[in-house]
């Protein structure tokens, strides 16, 4: 979790509290490491899948919405602009 947390900008209870929903709402299943009793590891489940192809079109449609709006010279700046605003955050 400590790794999810880091990499999606959240502090561990928020992420966790959101984790739990997701497995409430049969997402995401958590296993524990087979190789180390510490760690859990989290899979998408079968809807969590469909929920996450779904999500990945429509942002693909607005990224292509943005293209089409702003041009490929200014969507690959504020991409620029983006990613080095979470490097800077992390």
């Amino acid at each position: 979790m400590g790794d999810l947390a880091n990499a999606v900008l959240l502090n561990h209870p928020t992420l966790t509290k959101m984790v739990d929903r997701m497995v409430s709402d049969a997402l995401v299943y958590r296993v524990q490491d087979p190789t180390d009793r510490r760690r859990v590891l989290m899979h998408l489940s079968d809807r969590g899948k469909v929920l996450a192809k779904r999500l990945s079109s429509l942002a693909s449609r607005q990224e292509a919405d943005i293209i089409q709006s702003y041009g490929d010279k200014s969507t690959n700046e504020l991409k620029r602009l983006l990613e080095s605003l979470i490097d800077s955050a992390s």
